[in-house]
């Protein structure tokens, strides 16, 4: 085996650079083929996205600190306003439900890829985590940064297929809120809304249940210890303080007929 093959690929910052270039580039193409801003000025469509372009170029060229959240409403905002104005121009139970639409894929591919390269960007630049708060006041620390010589292919490559599955989990989950209820008696749309409420309510939940089972299990024994006498005394504190309450006034009765005497 040779050299060259023998040696892994090494990433650089670069690689998310061109990621996130490319994604940019497959959103803004995807909008003006879906052509959703059929309401708007056609000048001010080209605005949003030049502007869009723009701004997202300055973030991954220049490293400028720029939050996602102005990018994704950049383009979130306008996708929303065309799919109100086409549930008040139609109906939308009468509308065809499209089954696996490749622009709405591709859209949905291209979104999280630039969003995940942007984040880590954000991790090799500035820092993901803020600075620590405690140590803020006397003497400022700057937030942990990520080095470079940390970044991997195994990192990278997992995305070819971590991207497309949770775009098809989104189409699915979209096809699966389209599909007509009669279990209550509601709107469709009233009926949608409460189906993504309990179904984000129900994931937190298991999610958060799953992390705090994870912890404990990475926990040692002396915190293990140390969270087992804190439930303890949450447990029992009332009747803990009453027998303490009662053994108090028993020495206290104790001193007084000691006194006495």
């Amino acid at each position: 085996m040779s050299q060259a093959e023998a040696t892994p690929m090494k990433v650089t910052p670069r690689h998310y650079q061109a990621l996130c270039g490319v994604s940019l580039a497959a959103m803004l193409l995807v909008q003006f083929q879906q052509g959703p801003h059929s309401f708007l000025n056609p000048g001010l469509v080209l605005f949003i996205n030049v502007f869009v372009l723009f701004i997202g170029a300055v973030g991954i060229l220049y490293r400028v600190r720029l939050s996602p959240i102005l990018i994704l409403l950049l383009i979130g905002v306008p996708q929303a306003m065309a799919q109100y104005y086409t549930n008040q121009s139609q109906n939308p139970d009468l509308i065809p439900v499209r089954i696996f639409d490749v622009a709405d894929m591709l859209m949905c591919m291209a979104g999280l890829a630039f969003f995940i390269g942007y984040h880590r960007l954000h991790g090799l630049w500035f820092g993901v985590l803020p600075a620590n708060a405690k140590h803020a006041a006397d003497r400022p620390t700057p937030p942990t940064v990520r080095s470079e010589e940390s970044l991997s292919s195994a990192e990278l490559m997992p995305l070819i297929f971590i991207v497309p599955t949770i775009a098809l989990a989104a189409e699915l989950a979209c096809i699966l809120l389209k599909q007509p209820w009669t279990a209550l008696d509601l709107p469709p749309r009233w009926r949608q809304l409460l189906l993504v409420a309990w179904t984000i309510l129900l994931g937190i939940f298991l999610v958060a249940h799953a992390f705090r089972y994870w912890r404990r299990l990475q926990m040692d024994r002396a915190t293990a210890l140390v969270m087992l006498q804190d439930l303890l005394w949450h447990e029992t504190r009332g009747e803990q303080r009453r027998i303490h309450r009662w053994l108090a006034w028993i020495r206290l009765r104790e001193k007084q007929k000691d006194s006495s005497v």
